[in-house]
């Protein structure tokens, strides 16, 4: 298995992710890219705080996928 390390970009701020998790193949590093902005998205609802976000996986020759979405409230009053 390869490691691939999910790194966090918000606006200008990115995070690097230093440890990675291995998994099997390309569809699992897609849903757990998914899952982890399904999590944040869910927390940035909860505090009204909409913004773009992506999350850029990487494994040792690179960048292999970037997963980016797009939060957004609008309100009726």
């Amino acid at each position: 298995m390869r490691r691939y390390h999910f790194d966090l970009v918000e606006s200008d701020t990115i995070t690097i992710d230093e440890e990675g998790l291995e998994l099997g193949n390309l569809q699992a590093v897609q849903v757990e890219a998914g899952r982890s902005l399904a999590v944040f998205a869910w927390d940035s609802a909860k505090n009204f705080d909409p913004h773009a976000v992506s999350i850029e996986v990487r494994d040792a020759d690179g960048r292999v996928l970037t997963y980016r979405l797009a939060l957004e409230i609008h309100r009726a009053n």
